[in-house]
């Protein structure tokens, strides 16, 4: 299983690329709890976007949000934890559910709180529907994850996979495909340096941004 864990590059973020492969420290900004935010990223109602986990002073953030990406929190609240990367041009949409409130009422579309996990990679071009990204989660680029999906901590989803709606995730599956499926198993220090990568990856660029 590690052979095919390693199919794909999930330190490529560690890389100080941006855009059509020039890292610009002067696209970011940075927040009080240090995570680093791009000026082309799109937050709609930013208010119900949370970045970092804990509360006031406590927060910790250190994620990274890259150029293009969209996250709709004017659909319902978005919560995504520390030391996560949501790569360039990928979307973060709520999901939502045709539901009757009253008996005797007609159906009404309610939208779902979304949570991304910390430690967690998603990559470049991805579509994110999901109701919960656990932590230590990868996300290879182009992916679709569908409406309500579940994916549970420490998975592997390789680049391109499109997950249908409603797909429960176990921690350490390695999911292919479209639609996609179980392939394998990530051994069980995979979570461990999943967390050692997204922690170095962070450093790799705010060393950037203080040398600018």
């Amino acid at each position: 299983t590690m052979a095919r864990q390693e199919v794909v590059d999930l330190v490529a973020a560690c890389a100080p690329v941006e855009r059509e492969g020039v890292f610009e420290p002067s696209n970011f900004v940075k927040t009080f709890t240090y995570n680093l935010v791009s000026r082309d990223a799109n937050l709609l109602n930013p208010d119900k976007v949370q970045i970092g986990e804990g509360a006031g002073k406590g927060m910790i953030g250190k994620t990274i949000i890259h150029g293009g990406v969209t996250i709709r929190g004017d659909l319902q609240s978005v919560k995504i934890g520390k030391y996560t990367v949501i790569d360039s041009n990928s979307t973060l949409k709520p999901s939502s559910r045709l539901v009757r409130l009253k008996p005797d009422g007609d159906l009404e579309e309610v939208w779902f709180q979304m949570k991304i996990g910390s430690y967690t990679m998603v990559g470049k071009d991805c579509t994110v529907e999901a109701a919960q990204i656990g932590a230590q989660v990868q996300i290879g680029d182009g992916s679709v994850i569908g409406a309500q999906c579940v994916v549970k901590d420490c998975c592997l989803i390789m680049p391109g996979s499109v997950l249908p709606p409603e797909m429960v995730v176990p921690p350490f599956s390695i999911v292919e495909g479209s639609p996609a499926h179980i392939v394998g198993q990530l051994p069980e220090g995979a979570a461990e340096e999943y967390k050692l990568m997204a922690t170095d990856r962070f450093k790799s660029i705010a060393k950037l941004l203080e040398g600018r």
